[in-house]
C-alpha cells in the first residue's frame, strides 16, 4: 500500500513538471510570435473593450480593429466621449480612417513588453496613437485627438483581420 502511495505521488510530480515545461514553451513561443509581428509591422489589434475618459469600460464585439501594415494604417474603431468641436458633415466615427503618412516607433521593454508609438501626419483629428503590448499579445491602444477626449481600447494582437473592412 505504501508503494502505491509513493508511486502515485511520483506520477503527480512528473505530470506537474511536464505541465510547467509545456506552459513555459508555449509562453516563449507566443512571445516570439508577438515580437515577430511587431518587428514586421504587419498585424491587427483586435479590440475587445473601450475605456473612454469619463465613462466606464464598454464591451465591444470583435469586428473593431486597428490594422498596421508597413506603409499604411486602417482604423475601424468606435468613439465614446466628449468632442470639443462638432463635425456636422461626417456620419462615421472619427476613429474610422486610413493613413499612409505616419511615423512608427517600437521599443522593447522588460518582460517581453513592447511600447509602440504612432504619430499620424495626414489626419485632422487623431494625432497620436500609443500601443502597449505584453508578451502574451494582449494590450492597450490609447488614442489622443486634437478635438476630442482621449480614449483607450483593450484587446490583442493577431495576424488576421476579423469582422468588417
Amino acid at each position: 500500500m505504501k508503494m502505491i502511495h509513493i508511486f502515485s505521488r511520483l506520477v503527480v510530480l512528473v505530470l506537474l513538471i511536464m505541465n510547467t515545461t509545456v506552459s513555459a514553451q508555449t509562453a516563449d513561443q507566443k512571445a516570439a510570435e508577438i515580437k515577430k509581428l511587431i518587428e514586421s509591422k504587419k498585424y491587427v489589434f483586435v479590440v475587445q473593450s473601450a475605456s473612454p475618459v469619463s465613462w466606464g469600460t464598454i464591451q465591444l464585439n470583435t469586428s473593431y480593429h486597428f490594422y498596421v501594415n508597413k506603409d499604411s494604417l486602417i482604423s475601424y474603431l468606435p468613439y465614446f466621449g466628449r468632442a470639443y468641436t462638432a463635425n456636422i458633415v461626417s456620419t462615421k466615427s472619427p476613429l474610422d480612417f486610413s493613413s499612409a503618412d505616419f511615423t512608427y516607433t517600437a521599443k522593447a521593454r522588460k518582460k517581453g513588453r513592447y511600447e509602440i508609438s504612432i504619430e499620424l501626419k495626414d489626419q485632422n483629428d487623431a494625432r497620436q496613437i500609443n500601443l502597449s503590448v505584453s508578451s502574451s499579445g494582449y494590450g492597450t491602444l490609447h488614442i489622443n485627438s486634437l478635438s476630442r477626449q482621449p480614449i483607450s481600447f483593450y484587446g490583442y494582437l493577431t495576424t488576421k483581420k476579423s469582422g468588417r473592412k
